[in-house]
């Protein structure tokens, strides 16, 4: 069988999609109805998200960027370490998760908009993404860097470190990329308004003249 048959490709996306759709939907609304951050939520959550990112990753390694899969080894490797090594009765562990846990806001807006590829709403999904983006990723990157802060001293600090840079840079990286898209979208439209109004002024212009 043929893993790069453009058919294989577009059904094993549809898959992910869906995975992706149901993976954030579940953790945003179970933080919010039962509590975030409570043990019970990041306990029912870490499955979750490891199945999505994990299938996403062997079915998409080649296809996906490098942020991308560096995201999901990312994730698996954190939610990995948390269940093996870590005392999940922690309060601090549950802080640290509460913090990383409130990006699946935003990553929810992503899974929206590629449903909605080549719909009417597809435009107006890509900027509630990523406004939505950069306000969630700003408070979740600030949340995990006073942590850092308050608990240097905590067992797990150097992994935690670890996976925190990488979730800074990612957020550095897709953000800086999403205000670039959003800056060149404004300029293509304020352009475009300022040939129509001087079309509009040019032909008033040629009408008077005649």
């Amino acid at each position: 069988m043929n893993t790069h048959d453009p058919i294989i490709v577009r059904d094993s996306r549809i898959l992910t999609n869906a995975t992706s759709l149901i993976t954030t939907s579940f953790v945003m609304l179970s933080n919010i109805l039962i509590g975030w951050g409570t043990l019970s939520v990041v306990n029912a959550c870490m499955p979750v998200m490891l199945f999505h990112n994990g299938l996403d990753l062997v079915l998409h390694y080649k296809k996906n960027d490098i942020l991308m899969n560096t995201h999901h080894i990312m994730v698996c490797i954190g939610i990995l370490y948390y269940y093996i090594f870590t005392n999940m009765m922690r309060a601090e562990i549950l802080d640290y998760a509460k913090w990383i846990l409130l990006a699946e806001f935003s990553s929810f807006f992503n899974s929206m908009r590629y449903h909605l590829v080549g719909t009417p709403y597809y435009y107006v999904s890509k900027l509630i993404f990523g406004f939505v983006f950069l306000l969630v990723r700003t408070v979740s990157s600030v949340g995990v860097i006073y942590w850092l802060q308050n608990n240097k001293n905590d067992p797990d600090i150097i992994v935690l470190l670890l996976i925190t840079i990488l979730y800074l840079l990612l957020n550095s990286i897709w953000g800086s990329m999403i205000i670039l898209q959003i800056a060149k979208k404004q300029e293509v439209i304020l352009s475009g308004l300022g040939c129509y109004f001087r079309k509009k002024k040019y032909g008033l212009k040629r009408t008077t003249q005649i």
